[in-house]
């Protein structure tokens, strides 16, 4: 099976609209069960992301949060719409999507 990690963001409004807490997970199990998204076994840390990060540097950031080596996992996010979706994350264009997506609108 395909190594993931799996990103969830939320506006951190309490403090600068340019920053989000991603919350990485890493191993174990995600179920999707009646619309809502549990998640067994797994290492969970959190991170601040600023949306004029570099993809490399988001990488970099959250997988030493994680103790752990980026070669051969794919990266996944959601939105703050649908927890139950998930969109691959593979590079700049994308995580600045991921910041557009998980945006407290005012």
């Amino acid at each position: 099976g395909k190594l993931r990690i799996y990103l969830r963001a939320a506006m951190m409004a309490e403090y600068n609209d340019k920053e989000l807490a991603c919350y990485c997970h890493w191993g174990g199990e995600r179920i999707v069960k009646d619309g809502r998204v549990f998640h067994e076994g797994v290492v969970i840390d959190l991170i601040v992301v600023d949306s004029t990060m570099k993809y490399d540097n988001f990488i970099r950031d959250a997988c030493d949060a994680l103790c752990i080596d980026p070669a051969g996992k794919t990266f996944h996010y959601t939105t703050k719409h649908d927890f139950t979706k998930l969109i691959q994350l593979k590079d700049d264009r994308g995580l600045s999507l991921m910041c557009r997506f998980n945006t407290v609108t005012k």
